[in-house]
């Protein structure tokens, strides 16, 4: 009897760990260029998530390297970064950018001012050459 009661608090209890919120942020760093129609993926471009009050309130700083084909992802517990935390994407050569998550949420919170998902399309420009 007590081990049934055990298997049943053990199920209870991943279950409710599935429930937690999360957010997600992914996308793909490009090339941009009038000469290319294609915007072309640039691996290993630096991508920062920063926000003064991140999940959980405390401040927040996470940064990703985007992989082979210019994708990258960030992740984290509770209920997702701020509207108005800045997106940093940078690479040697090209021009840094930054956008705020408000630009790519997908499913902004209005009532909280968060967003638990959202997808980016970073175009970055080549520094002219001198």
């Amino acid at each position: 009897m007590v081990r049934a009661g055990f298997a049943t608090v053990l199920v209870v209890t991943a279950a409710a760990a599935t429930c937690e919120p999360a957010w997600t942020i992914h996308g793909q760093v490009v090339r941009r260029g009038a000469a290319s129609v294609t915007p072309a993926p640039l691996p290993g471009a630096q991508v920062t998530l920063r926000c003064d009050d991140g999940p959980g309130g405390a401040p927040l700083e996470r940064t990703v390297r985007a992989d082979e084909q210019g994708g990258f992802y960030l992740d984290g517990p509770g209920t997702g970064p701020r509207l108005d935390c800045e997106l940093r994407v940078a690479m040697e050569g090209f021009g840094p950018r930054a956008y705020t998550v408000d630009n790519a949420c997908a499913d902004e919170d209005e009532d909280v001012e968060r967003c638990s998902a959202a997808a980016l399309q970073a175009e970055l420009e080549p520094l002219a050459r001198q």
